[in-house]
């Protein structure tokens, strides 16, 4: 979708392991005999689930998170940060640096600040809809997709503490949710975040769903 500044022409397929067997034939085609000058970035979560005769064309580079001191160390060299804002935006970016340098710009504390909103609502029996419509507020637009996936993120930390056995002190009541809720919890929140960027769905009713669900997880039905 951008003019090429260098000749060459990159192209990303995310994620080549939904392509239908149709595409994935049609993909393999491309891949027998390649344009010249091109480069072609297949991004796959499930690579088993790819055709064989796709990975045998492919080279695979295998892209793990950082590690959270060398993302801190570097956020404070290229942002300028002071060492506990740094190790704070490694560990919401969860060993990705460009979601780190995007929090770190503007952005990220508004981020911050609605998903805490809105966890605090969830979890304290708070004002939902406020914070639902704070989140999805046009103002938001830009940190939208930040906010929601810290949300998301801090019940995956609290999955790390559980299978740990460690403590944490973010969000006590999500530590007392056996392990195998906290699972749910997290593919059903990530699976509506997701649909709503799909579908370009209405974010306040996302937020306040997703805050309705975290709220009745915690608190059992008679929550809501």
């Amino acid at each position: 979708q951008r003019t090429s500044t260098t000749g060459r022409r990159v192209a990303i397929i995310d994620t080549a392991d939904d392509l239908n067997r149709e595409a994935a034939n049609a993909l393999l085609k491309i891949l027998e005999e390649p344009p010249a000058g091109t480069a072609m970035l297949l991004l796959s979560a499930a690579p088993g689930r790819l055709l064989p005769t796709i990975k045998s064309r492919c080279r695979r580079l295998a892209v793990t998170p950082v590690e959270e001191g060398a993302l801190t160390h570097w956020l404070t060299e290229q942002k300028g940060l002071d060492h506990q804002r740094a190790l704070t935006l490694a560990k919401l970016a969860r060993g990705r640096p460009g979601r780190a340098m995007l929090l770190a710009d503007g952005e990220g504390e508004k981020a911050q600040q609605l998903s805490a909103n809105l966890l605090e609502a969830a979890l304290s029996r708070g004002d939902l809809i406020q914070s639902a419509q704070a989140i999805g507020h046009r103002d938001a637009d830009d940190a939208w997709s930040d906010a929601m996936t810290i949300t998301i993120g801090t019940i995956e930390d609290a999955i790390k503490a559980h299978a740990q056995g460690t403590t944490s002190s973010l969000r006590p009541a999500l530590q007392k949710m056996p392990l195998g809720e906290l699972f749910k919890l997290y593919d059903r929140l990530s699976e509506m975040v997701s649909r709503a960027d799909r579908l370009n769905s209405d974010r306040t009713h996302t937020a306040l769903y997703a805050g309705l669900d975290l709220r009745e997880a915690v608190g059992g039905r008679h929550a809501r």
